[in-house]
């Protein structure tokens, strides 16, 4: 990869219409973007070892996002990863703290999933968020202690929005 090249994100989501969405965004905000729909189809390819980093959702119909991680580092990837899912069990979480990888939760809200990849990119030198840290809904909390930043804030929609007159 060139200096000229947009920084390469490797998407991996069994929705396709989650993974049309976001690759959409990404290439809006200048990555560029290569998606797999399984687990199973991204280690049948060609494995993609110098991606900025990985977007790979928790909850896929085959292997879990967990095990395609893991078998992604027995085969030399080091790129940094963003976990996403809803609602993530306690493997999951304790999986994210024990490998220093970034959690976000769905529905991405904001411009929450841009604020990690350019957090987990510019921290090209292999740091990754802290164990313990969570990449919540408001890009204001990204990298603040699950202690402190309590349940995710959820932006008020409400504002500007005509009511009905049962109202």
């Amino acid at each position: 990869m060139n200096a000229a090249s947009p920084p390469m994100v490797v998407l991996l989501e069994d929705d396709a219409a989650v993974r049309d969405a976001v690759k959409f965004s990404l290439e809006a905000e200048g990555f560029a973007v290569q998606t797999w729909g399984s687990a199973e189809s991204l280690l049948a390819a060609e494995i993609p070892v110098n991606a900025a980093c990985l977007i790979v959702d928790f909850y896929l119909g085959g292997m879990s996002g967990i095990e395609a991680v893991e078998e992604l580092r027995r085969r030399g990837v080091r790129s940094p990863v963003i976990m996403m899912t809803t609602v993530p069990p306690l493997i999951l979480k304790e999986w994210v703290a024990r490998t220093h990888t970034a959690l976000i939760e769905k529905p991405l809200l904001d411009d929450v999933l841009i604020g990690a990849i350019r957090e987990v990119v510019l921290r090209s030198d292999g740091l990754t968020p802290r164990p313990g840290q969570l990449l919540t809904s408001s890009p204001a909390d990204i990298g603040r202690p699950l202690a402190a930043s309590g349940p995710p804030r959820r932006p008020d929609r409400s504002a500007g929005l005509r009511r009905g007159p049962h109202e």
